[in-house]
């Protein structure tokens, strides 16, 4: 089941910043960050010594948002955050990696992204490029 919250990242979605877990040489999984280009050219080839996990609920959280249990229903979970002074800000997370974020300001709800997020370095690329967090 375990094995079900993580994936091999591709690529194109690495960058400096991109956390994920590497398996050391007493098989743990260590917590990491790409801290430089060189990363990728150097650890290219040792995949299956690499995993991502995929968002979850954890993730969402640690930037401020809050589940909202009388929303999240069937598949889907919501999550809220006030904003500083744009209204609320809010993600439906479904399925396995799609998700809204999208910003509601009192009478009505704008949508700023609909799509594949598929792990907290994405959630967290996003958040800023919408000016939600710093």
């Amino acid at each position: 089941m375990e094995d079900n919250k993580y994936y091999t990242p591709s690529i194109p979605e690495l960058h400096v910043g991109f956390e994920y877990e590497q398996l050391n040489h007493m098989n743990e999984w260590i917590p990491m960050k790409i801290k430089g280009l060189y990363w990728i050219i150097d650890n290219l080839f040792i995949k299956e010594r690499v995993r991502v996990k995929y968002l979850d609920r954890e993730d969402i959280e640690s930037f401020g948002f809050v589940i909202d249990k009388n929303a999240s229903i069937d598949d889907r979970q919501n999550f809220e955050m006030h904003g500083k002074s744009f209204g609320t800000y809010g993600i439906t997370k479904y399925e396995k990696v799609k998700s809204i974020i999208y910003r509601y300001d009192g009478s009505k709800e704008y949508t700023l992204f609909d799509g594949i997020i598929k792990n907290k370095s994405e959630l967290k690329r996003l958040l800023s490029q919408l000016q939600i967090i710093d």
